[in-house]
């Protein structure tokens, strides 16, 4: 999936000329394809609790919020945001607990007052847990994400729940 929108996204590009063209097209095919294959969106059930599973890339950042009933996992929102200097150079650990960052403050008004369960394939959340005075970004992220009460599940990035988020972090790379 990563890198199928590069020739439409190239068509926002400030003074470029848009031509739409066969790779254009063939991108928006697969892109609409893809995205209704793999699923439809559902409304939340405000009583059920709900899963945020994220991922993090020198590229972007991509979040899925969702919910499972009856041992089926609903999708509810997808989310994706391209990343920028300085943050794309930082190293996995940092790209990752920015994705975590990000996409609790994303969803935050299904969140707040609830447990729920944060999913990514890094194990970067923890490890900020554990740090002894963190200080400057991490300090701040760590003491935004204290306000929520959530438990932290390590899915590997081959698992098909991090297929999505994975995806979405990477819809900019080449």
């Amino acid at each position: 999936m990563a890198g199928h929108a590069k020739p439409i996204l190239a068509l926002l590009k400030k003074d470029h000329k848009f031509k739409w063209t066969d790779q254009c097209q063939a991108a928006f095919t697969f892109l609409k394809q893809t995205i209704t294959e793999v699923t439809n969106v559902f409304l939340p059930d405000l009583n059920a609790p709900f899963i945020i599973t994220c991922d993090g890339s020198s590229f972007g950042l991509g979040a899925v919020l969702s919910q499972e009933k009856d041992g089926i996992r609903y999708p509810i929102w997808f989310a994706s945001k391209s990343v920028k200097e300085p943050l794309a150079s930082q190293g996995s650990s940092i790209l990752e607990l920015a994705a975590v960052n990000w996409a609790v403050r994303k969803f935050s008004h299904f969140v707040e007052y609830t447990r729920f369960t944060l999913e990514t394939d890094h194990s970067a959340i923890l490890w900020l847990k554990k740090m002894k005075d963190p200080s400057g970004k991490l300090a701040r992220w760590l003491l935004e994400l204290q306000q929520y009460d959530y438990d932290v599940t390590h899915r590997p990035g081959t698992s098909v729940i991090m297929k999505v988020p994975d995806a979405l972090s990477r819809v900019n790379e080449n």
